[in-house]
Parts: C-alpha cells; sequence; structure tokens
C-alpha cells in the first residue's frame, strides 16, 4: 500500500510529466508555424525575382525592337522564341 507521501510524489510526478509534454507540444507548434513562414517567404522572394527577370527581359526586348534588331538576333540573345517576341 502506497502512503501519502508517495501518492503525493506520484501525483507531483504526473503533473510536471504533463507540463513538459505540454511543452514540447508548444514548441514543435511553433516550430512548425515558424518553418512554414520561412518555406512560405522564400517561395515568395524566388517568385519575385523571377517576376522581375520576366519584366527586365521584356524591358530589353523592347528596346532592342525599337533600335532594329532583328526578332532572330533578339531570340538569339534573350533566349526567348520567336512567337515569344512577335507577342511583345
Amino acid at each position: 500500500m502506497c502512503t501519502e507521501r508517495e501518492k503525493e510524489y506520484v501525483t507531483k510526478l504526473k503533473s510536471r510529466l504533463a507540463y513538459q509534454m505540454s511543452l514540447k507540444r508548444m514548441r514543435d507548434n511553433y516550430n512548425v508555424v515558424n518553418y512554414a513562414l520561412e518555406k512560405g517567404l522564400e517561395e515568395g522572394m524566388e517568385k519575385g525575382m523571377e517576376q522581375g527577370r520576366e519584366e527586365k527581359t521584356l524591358e530589353i526586348v523592347k528596346k532592342m525592337k525599337a533600335q532594329g534588331f532583328t526578332t532572330q538576333q533578339i531570340a538569339a540573345i534573350t533566349g526567348l522564341s520567336l512567337d515569344e517576341i512577335s507577342l511583345l
């Protein structure tokens, strides 16, 4: 049979374990959210950089057309297809 002191010890031990588990859950959730935010920011930055490169390429193509470059020359320099260039 357990003494009162032993029962109290077990109760405290269970409480401590429950507290530690709740801390672990909280830390895990925090890390999941931070990871998701970092990934979202990374992907957003990558998309923004790609969009910026595309806009710059279009700007360059327009300037090249204004300067009299042929569609074939523009395609060779920019790597765009002839169809893409003709749409601009």
